[in-house]
């Protein structure tokens, strides 16, 4: 082959392998509970700050998510996610559905609320959403491009 075929491959497959790559982005998202400090980022520093900081409410949501949601990547960096995830704990009685959790888009269009007895449910409920929004708006994306 010639010098100018080869360079032309390495670029089709070069292009291709990115754009595949781009479409396998794994969706960010941030955790907080109704009760979290606040969590500011700047470039590779996190810094938390006033009540709430070390919540286990928020380390066990990032735990479950971990565990349950590995098509998600979890950032501490609010800038840098897709959604902020909202959890709380209302402490109502032991059979009771408590533990609350709140999805939304970067933009703060909410996708999912709900609620369940374990947390990891709610976690998981949350995800499966996530991920069914995700999934839309990627198709919704590709669509529309040229």
């Amino acid at each position: 082959m010639s010098r100018t075929l080869h360079c032309v491959l390495f670029v089709v497959v070069f292009l291709t392998s990115t754009l595949l790559l781009a479409g396998d982005k794994k969706p960010a998202i941030y955790v907080a509970d109704r009760n979290s400090a606040q969590i500011t980022s700047s470039g590779d520093t996190t810094q938390v700050s006033g009540e709430g900081a070390g919540n286990s409410t928020t380390a066990a949501t990032i735990k479950d998510l971990n565990q349950s949601c590995p098509q998600a990547a979890v950032t501490l960096n609010r800038n840098a996610a897709d959604y902020p995830l909202i959890v709380g704990d209302t402490h109502g009685c032991p059979m009771e559905k408590d533990k609350q959790a709140v999805l939304a888009t970067a933009d703060g269009s909410v996708v999912y609320s709900g609620s369940a007895r374990l947390l990891g449910n709610a976690v998981k409920d949350a995800c499966a959403a996530m991920m069914k929004n995700w999934s839309q708006r990627s198709s919704a994306q590709a669509s529309t491009t040229p």
